[in-house]
């Protein structure tokens, strides 16, 4: 409405000029609600003179704010030994099930960003919504969810292992375990024809998709232990295989006559059936030993060498060993350590129960890239409808390896007054190169991105932990644990210098001698409160034909880099980072006889965060619903705000990237809080319950 404040206006019009009326809906009261989980355990176990048996049951019934998920667990375990326990045999299998009924994708920002004036039924008990005069063409959230109310979401998971284990002379132990786990999905979306006042889809559609995934791990190892004297040492040598395979199936189609919930399968639909299927394969294989050494129990030295091939491995990969048509990685370590507390200078430092230093250092590798990153490969598509064709969908890259981390560390174990205080802190420091990286390709590529091995990080902090038995009654027990951690990382190396990535609406730097994945953007420096303060800052933007455009009253007044008077990318700069000064968390456990309370707390300081959602609620740009805290936007010459006019479409870019949209993002977090009673029973084949919520 006009005036100084603004009236909502009893009727609106869509874009046919159809009269409205107004609501005042609080969205999230519509769609969101109290939510209960319920969660029910049932275990029983056997014991045996050769052998063990335990089945585990869990049934879970959570309620969502807005959607319901429900699951079924179950574990059954077992281990025997025969010939006088020389060989040993055992399993765990789990088999869960799910039932999921979901929210439609982006529900949550779209509560906060629909207009509270739009009601949620028009007068004919239609959904209400459409495109409606100024308050924006969003969706009817009430319509989305109830589209998505009877969809099918199911999922199945099988997975466990089973091992032999023989012993065939003394001190020798030779192991075989094999692990299995497998899913499969089936998703049976249906969107019914709908309308929200003009705004109508007149024929509904169906996506069915079924996705499977098998994914096998093997080992075998051959343990050597022997005690000469002094001397303990022990071996492992052994070889692992694994192998993943993954296919989706999905088909689509319009136009079911019936909509009935009986009728929604794909034979039913009419019209534009299309039908899609893919599948991955990935594949790793490694040999490795490890020998440990101890001497008197208080010296110790171990050393690891590892032995990697992956498919994800290009085959040229440099510094690579190439054998039998793959490229391997060798990934070595060493540590050693003191057992202080057990040197006969120390037997007179009563309080001191325990004292361990150790030092390592090793190298590790990743590979956590896309399956055939280093192959090219083309993807179909449809164009218009009416013709079908390939596109480039990855560049080859036989070179592409993995990241190679080598790390430094120094540690302490304590142990004091009889074991109620422990403390373990480690102290560390790494360098990664060969970094994975998906660099940002030039529009003329046909590509957006492409994975590239580039740079080196260094990364260095440390790790306390520490837990106290403040009280030690007979009745009464109080613990208390906790543990503090610190990292600073700093790009050393990096081909080309820098470069940045676009992510929902933030832009993150790459750059040498910089944090990993800190904000890039513009700084701010208030809002321009008058015409004479703008004139006299005589800032301007370069519009797409080339004009200057001065800043005025009620713009943002950024900070330059180049101090040309006029803003653009050569003024980006950090603006924060997400690393945290400070992490970690602290515990409360609290027993009496056999009621047990147990708290968790964790937390972060020191870390940025970027407010996405606040920067579209605070935009000012738009037509749709924006936050409260609008109604401070500059509306005058003079007026003193921290929020600049509200102009549609932005021109001047106030609501771009930049510190306005970055937050503290330190917090405590009270995560847990849990009481158990166990109720004691004396039945030969229950010994106790426990009952917790």
């Amino acid at each position: 409405g006009n005036g100084e404040k603004a009236q909502l206006q009893e009727y609106y019009f869509d874009q046919n000029g159809v009269k409205i009326k107004s609501g005042n809906t609080d969205w999230a009261k519509e769609i969101f609600g109290t939510a209960l989980m319920q969660n029910y355990n049932l275990s029983l176990s056997k014991g045996f003179k050769d052998g063990n048996v335990a089945l585990t049951l869990n049934y879970m019934n959570q309620d969502g704010l807005c959607r319901n998920t429900e699951r079924f667990n179950s574990r059954l375990a077992s281990n025997f030994r025969f010939v006088d326990g020389k060989v040993r045999v055992g399993e765990s299998i789990s088999v869960n099930h799910w039932l999921e009924h979901l929210n439609p994708a982006g529900i949550e920002e779209l509560v906060i960003a629909q207009h509270p004036a739009i009601p949620v039924y028009d007068e004919n008990g239609g959904y209400a919504g459409g495109y409606v005069d100024i308050l924006g063409d969003k969706p009817n959230p009430i319509r989305l969810t109830d589209n998505e109310a009877n969809n099918r979401h199911k999922s199945w998971r099988i997975f466990g292992n089973v091992y032999l284990e023989v012993e065939p002379i003394k001190n020798l132990v030779l192991k075989s375990q094999f692990g299995l786990n497998y899913t499969t999905g089936f998703n049976s979306t249906f969107v019914p024809k709908w309308s929200e006042a003009d705004r109508k889809v007149d024929i509904n559609e169906l996506t069915v998709r079924q996705d499977n995934s098998v994914q096998w791990v093997w080992s075998n190892t051959a343990n050597y232990s022997i005690e000469l004297g002094k001397n303990n040492i022990s071996a492992v040598i052994g070889t692992e295989a694994k192998k993943e395979n993954g296919e989706h199936l999905q088909g689509y189609g319009r136009g079911l006559v019936i909509e009935d919930l009986d009728y929604r399968y794909l034979d039913t639909v009419t019209e534009g059936k299309s039908v899609s299927n893919n599948a991955s394969t990935y594949a790793m294989v490694s040999y490795f030993g490890k020998v440990n050494y101890a001497f008197d129990d208080k010296y110790l030295i171990s050393g690891t060498v590892r032995r990697d091939a992956s498919s994800r491995f290009g085959k040229e990969a440099e510094g690579a060993l190439k054998m039998g048509g793959l490229a391997w990685g060798i990934f070595p370590s060493v540590s050693a350590g003191w057992i202080v507390s057990s040197e006969e200078f120390m037997k007179d430092i009563r309080f001191l129960d325990f004292l361990k230093l150790d030092v390592s250092y090793g190298l590790s590798g990743n590979d956590d890239l896309q399956n055939y990153a280093t192959r090219s490969y083309f993807n179909s598509i449809n164009f218009m409808g009416s013709a079908n064709g390939l596109i480039l969908a990855n560049y080859k890259n036989d070179k592409l390896k993995w990241e190679t981390t080598g790390k430094a560390k120094f540690g302490v174990d304590l142990s004091m007054f009889n074991n109620r205080w422990s403390v373990r802190a480690d102290f560390f420091t790494s360098t990664t190169k060969d970094l994975l990286i998906r660099k940002q390709l030039p529009e003329t590529s046909s590509l957006e991105y492409s994975l590239t091995n580039d740079g080196k990080l260094k990364n260095k902090g440390f790790e306390i932990a520490t837990n106290i038995r403040i009280l030690n009654l007979r009745s009464w027990q109080l613990d208390f644990g906790a543990m503090l951690g610190h990292y600073k990382n700093k790009i050393v190396s990096l081909a080309g210098g820098s470069y940045t990535t676009d992510f929902q609406g933030a832009r993150i730097l790459t750059a040498e001698n910089s944090p990993a994945g800190v904000f890039y953007g513009y700084k701010t420096k208030g809002v321009f409160s008058t015409s004479e303060e703008a004139a006299a800052a005589g800032l301007s933007l370069r519009s797409e034909s080339g004009e200057l455009i001065p800043f005025s009253a009620g713009d943002m007044r950024f900070e330059e880099v180049v101090e040309d008077h006029i803003i653009n990318e050569k003024d980006l700069q950090v603006i924060g980072d997400p690393n945290p000064d400070l992490y970690g968390n602290f515990n409360f456990n609290l027993r009496y006889k056999n009621l047990t309370l147990e708290t968790l707390f964790t937390y972060s300081y020191g870390n940025d965060a970027y407010n996405g959602l606040r920067a579209n609620l605070e935009s000012g740009s738009n037509i749709y619903n924006q936050a409260t805290s609008m109604q401070n936007r500059w509306v005058a010459n003079g007026q003193k705000t921290d929020i600049p006019r509200a102009v549609y479409k932005d021109p001047m870019g106030n609501s771009r990237f930049s510190d306005r949209w970055i937050e503290d993002a330190s917090f405590l977090k009270f995560k847990t809080l849990s009481v158990s009673y166990k109720v004691p029973l004396n039945l030969s084949y229950l010994q106790e319950i426990t009952v917790w919520g």
